[in-house]
């Protein structure tokens, strides 16, 4: 009966990740989950993905508007290149400059 749960609250997930712009906190505090960390773990769990790389794919498949804006850590995605640039800063690094002028 839980496993059911999880997965019927982790599918309503999948469609709130494609279909909105809302952040993983307000997810799944929409959906019960105690925290982002849980719903994160649960979400890897049941899809083999973290909801971020979900959303990413999903909102590449669809050709989304909302595909470019708001990602965390500095990515910029580039129409000349079609491409992202950047990367996510680690602990006690700083974040690698690229060039997108290309």
């Amino acid at each position: 009966m839980f496993a059911y749960l999880r997965w019927a609250r982790i599918q309503l997930a999948k469609e709130m990740l494609a279909a909105t712009e809302n952040s993983l906190a307000a997810i799944a505090s929409l959906l019960g989950f105690s925290s982002q960390s849980h719903f994160q773990r649960a979400f890897r769990e049941v899809e083999g993905r973290t909801p971020f790389l979900y959303r990413r794919r999903a909102w590449r498949e669809q050709g989304s508007l909302f595909y470019p804006l708001g990602l965390p850590g500095g990515l910029i995605f580039s129409e000349k290149t079609r491409a992202w640039a950047g990367r996510l800063p680690r602990h006690g690094k700083r974040k690698r400059e690229v060039d997108c002028s290309r």
